[in-house]
């Protein structure tokens, strides 16, 4: 599944625009005879340039995150397939999937035990992706504050908004935190079925509170 998919043909040495605007791509010969160095760039961004072999991909995090798959070259032409890959959509699915979230009216707020369990489940899910986060890249600490008040905020609003208002804050978290500190889209998704396992799990655990 994609949700943007654009072929490119590209000359050596050439930077093409693509995506309407928001993908800029050139590649080159490099010293080993079978592989071309592919360099894909959005602006405001910092460049993502790699090695590739014929049916290879680069992974791009620009915000969204992409795949640029090589698909022919030669030393003076290549053929690339650039794919945005729907990893927001896949982020936003995992908060309709616990029936947690159901109820005759959206606006409803979450029970005091609701409240209880989700804040238990939060610490474990906050624990477990700073972690997760920390064995990819060495965090600052402004990043360690960024995720810490991330899920903070998100232990508030349990208390103060509607059980609709949380669901979108919760994915606005787990969708930032994928696109800013996530290298590609497998790690991405792994992130989302961590955060799936913790949210999804909360109402078994409330029956056996009950």
């Amino acid at each position: 599944m994609y949700t943007v998919q654009e072929s490119v043909s590209l000359n050596v040495n050439e930077s093409k625009v693509v995506l309407n605007g928001l993908i800029i791509l050139s590649f080159h010969q490099c010293s080993q005879s079978k592989h071309w160095t592919v360099n894909v760039a959005r602006p405001g961004y910092s460049n993502s340039c790699k090695d590739l072999v014929i049916n290879s991909a680069i992974n791009c995090n620009f915000g969204d995150l992409y795949e640029v798959r090589l698909l022919s070259a030669d030393p003076y032409h290549a053929e690339l397939l650039i794919t945005k890959l729907p990893v927001m959509e896949s982020a936003e699915s995992i908060f309709y999937s616990s029936n947690i979230f159901t109820s005759t009216n959206n606006t409803d707020n979450f029970s005091n035990e609701e409240v209880v369990i989700l804040k238990e489940q939060l610490a474990q899910l906050s624990q477990r992706i700073t972690m997760l986060v920390s064995e990819m890249k060495e965090l600052t600490e402004a990043q360690n504050a960024y995720l810490k008040s991330s899920f903070n905020m998100l232990n508030e609003k349990l208390n103060t908004g509607s059980k609709e208002s949380w669901r979108q804050a919760a994915y606005g978290v787990v969708a930032s935190v994928a696109c800013t500190f996530m290298p590609d889209a497998q790690t991405a998704q792994n992130l989302f079925q961590i955060a799936e396992s913790y949210i999804s799990s909360a109402p078994g655990l409330l029956l056996n509170h009950s």
